[in-house]
């Protein structure tokens, strides 16, 4: 039977220290397996408690990884941690470039508003012109139209009408006595 010490010590050896998984996060990040290199380093960063070389190289390799925020906040984090380091005035410029890249990132995502509509000119005759009446369409007529207007009795009554008047204003124009017709002509309607 195992004691409950024995369990313990075997737990504590098997377990992983922060200094190994650190080693295989800077072996896998200079091979260029980022990816990789994260898994360990932020198993490291666990298990180390703020140690400052874990902190930076987990901000390294997320700024590798494009993790801006992630990145940003662990450069920071080390700022903090030792802020009178001698790498203090470049993590200071890599927070900046970091917060720069974040604001041009919220800018593109950011909707574009709409353009405001164009003024109308300040031109006195054209705003005292009255508008334009809206364009007038002539009516067309279809089969069915057209047979309605030929069978209503008012188109006939109508016709008629003004047929009479004509033929009547004929008549007064011929009874009203004007020159007569030249004889070449009056031949030929006489029978």
């Amino acid at each position: 039977m195992v004691s409950a010490v024995g369990v313990v010590l075997a737990l504590v050896v098997a377990a992983p220290t922060g200094r190994a998984s650190f080693e295989e996060g800077r072996r896998r990040f200079l091979a260029g397996d980022h990816e990789g290199a994260l898994v360990h380093l932020q198993r490291a960063y666990d298990l180390s408690r703020g140690r400052p070389s874990t902190i930076e190289a987990l901000a390294l390799c997320h700024d590798r990884l494009g993790h801006t925020a992630l990145a940003l906040t662990h450069y920071r984090e080390l700022l903090a941690t030792s802020p009178r380091e001698p790498k203090a005035g470049e993590v200071r410029s890599t927070i900046a470039r970091l917060e720069r890249a974040m604001v041009a990132e919220e800018a593109r995502l950011r909707p574009v508003a709409p353009a405001p509509p164009a003024p109308e000119p300040d031109n006195f005759a054209v705003k005292s012109r009255p508008p334009a009446p809206p364009a007038a369409s002539a009516p067309s007529l279809d089969a069915d139209e057209d047979r309605a207007v030929w069978a209503s009795p008012w188109f006939w009554i109508v016709t008629g009408a003004v047929a009479a008047t004509a033929a009547v204003g004929v008549g007064l124009a011929m009874s009203a006595g004007g020159d007569p017709l030249p004889p070449s002509l009056d031949r030929r309607f006489v029978r």
